[in-house]
């Protein structure tokens, strides 16, 4: 029992920890500090759940509609409670944002630790967290829902299926596509590990799960969120990218990138390599797959979210690839008499290179930012201070606008009023869409960015609305020219 009161031991007991902890504080206060404005649409929607649920108007988008439009639970739940002590939600959720995408970073170097490549681990402490495609869903809940996958993956390398089955579960609140990861689990649990079924670990998920599923069943009809359905009508538009497209154009557009094709070749031979040595990588290989061939059956339209666990699996690629340069150079040390620094030396530099150029597309991301925030914070908040509390208000893209009018919103890509969705097939365009919204919801107000529906504009809303206000475009603060309507009578 020496070793328990001996300085050096301790130090090395919890040295680890605390390096742990430094890693993550200080990374999640420097992309904190340097994404503190970051901010895209498709979150608002999470964040009025959250305010409407710490406000006591239930877990509902429009107060007195129970309709489930948002594919996360877990985080506008942990949203509403720092709502209730009185922090600001989008400022919070880009603080675990950048929380989650640190301990994404230090949960890669453990799994790398864990199947023996640590090369791999330290290539992924600094590449994960400057990603760019990672670090543009701050403010969602994609990083949260990562770093419990990967906890949940670390877990059941260690065969701690209980853990494993917990992170899963809250994985699963945060995200229901985790699910797919599950499945991978599962399916090498029940082909390869020669042991009874764990389930008491299966229990631990159930018990965590159901009380949600419970609840949306009798809340809400059903546990699926509206908004799968959404995105699958909007895939089905002329205009429309699906999912698989969309990935490969993604990957197209960055070969040009000397640093993107170098990554490329290292992932593809840390994929190679984790095949020949160190099969556990397999999992996430699998899981990444799962999730792919998932997202193309299902034929939903691409958002640029939908990629970022590809896009982690991608980093831990490179990662061992690296690690796989760190392994042969081992091999060939007593042979060709390279020296082990000099290996070393070149697979740092390696990653030292391609880290530079990611962290110079993330200065040029955040200083970019989504370019209608201004414009539809500035709508949102002209409706709020000059319309009455019920007004309803048509839009196309209701997150800002939402959020910050916190008025009943009808929106016109079928997100909201799950009705509207099928219009996208029917009508083939979103303007279609949206007369068909107008015709059947009669919004009092319309906000739409200048030109964007312009047959909507010369027919309808010129007959029966007038435009009360205008966000001229004034480049850079507000890039697009957005008009509002007051929509005075019905057609006919």
């Amino acid at each position: 029992m020496h070793f328990l009161f001996s300085r050096s031991a301790r130090l090395r007991l919890f040295f680890p920890w605390i390096a742990g902890a430094i890693y993550i504080g200080a990374l999640t206060a420097a992309i904190y500090l340097l994404f503190a404005d970051w901010a895209y649409d498709d979150p608002y929607i999470v964040y009025r759940y959250a305010r409407n649920l710490a406000v006591g108007q239930g877990f509902v988008y429009n107060p007195g509609e129970r309709v489930l439009s948002t594919t996360t639970i877990l985080f506008p739940l942990l949203l509403a409670g720092a709502s209730r002590l009185g922090l600001d939600i989008p400022q919070v959720a880009r603080l675990s944002g950048a929380f989650f995408i640190a301990c994404g970073g230090l949960l890669l170097w453990e799994l790398a630790r864990i199947l023996r490549t640590r090369a791999a681990g330290w290539a992924c402490l600094l590449l994960y967290p400057a990603l760019p495609l990672m670090l543009t869903t701050i403010g969602s809940e994609v990083p949260m829902y990562l770093a419990l996958c990967l906890a949940a993956l670390i877990c059941y390398v260690h065969r701690r299926y209980s853990l494993a089955s917990l992170s899963l579960a809250l994985a699963t609140l945060t995200r229901p596509d985790s699910l797919l990861l599950g499945v991978v689990l599962l399916l090498h649990y029940l082909f390869w590990v020669s042991k009874p079924f764990p389930w008491q670990s299966a229990a631990i998920f159930v018990a965590v799960i159901a009380p949600w599923m419970f609840f949306a069943w009798h809340y809400f009809g059903s546990p699926i969120p509206v908004t799968l359905m959404a995105k699958q009508f909007q895939g089905t538009l002329t205009i429309s990218q699906k999912f698989a497209p969309g990935l490969a154009a993604l990957v197209w557009n960055n070969l040009h990138e000397s640093y993107f094709a170098a990554q490329a070749i290292l992932a593809v031979c840390g994929v190679l390599f984790s095949l020949y040595g160190r099969r556990d990588w397999v999992l996430l290989w699998g899981w990444s797959a799962v999730y792919g061939i998932a997202y193309t059956l299902l034929g939903v339209s691409r958002y640029f979210w939908y990629y970022a666990p590809l896009a982690a699996s991608w980093i831990a690629a490179v990662g061992v690839g690296i690690a796989a340069l760190v392994n042969l150079g081992e091999r060939l040390t007593p042979a060709r008499k390279i020296s082990l620094p000099l290996i070393g030396a070149i697979a740092g530099s390696i990653t030292l290179f391609v880290f530079v150029c990611q962290a110079r597309s993330v200065w040029f991301v955040q200083e970019k930012g989504d370019l209608r925030y201004a414009s539809y914070r500035a709508a949102g908040e002209w409706l709020r201070e000059n319309t009455s509390a019920t007004s309803k208000v048509g839009t196309l893209e209701v997150g800002i606008i939402g959020y910050y009018s916190e008025r009943p919103i009808v929106d016109f890509a079928g997100l909201i009023q799950p009705e509207v969705a099928p219009q996208l097939a029917n009508q083939d365009s979103y303007e279609g869409a949206a007369r068909w919204a107008m015709d059947r919801y009669r919004p009092e107000y319309v906000v739409l960015r200048e030109d964007v529906f312009p047959s909507l504009e010369a027919t309808y809303l010129a007959q029966f609305c007038r435009k009360v206000f205008a966000i001229p475009a004034n480049s850079p603060h507000y890039p697009w020219a957005v008009n509002i309507y007051h929509c005075f009578a019905e057609e006919g």
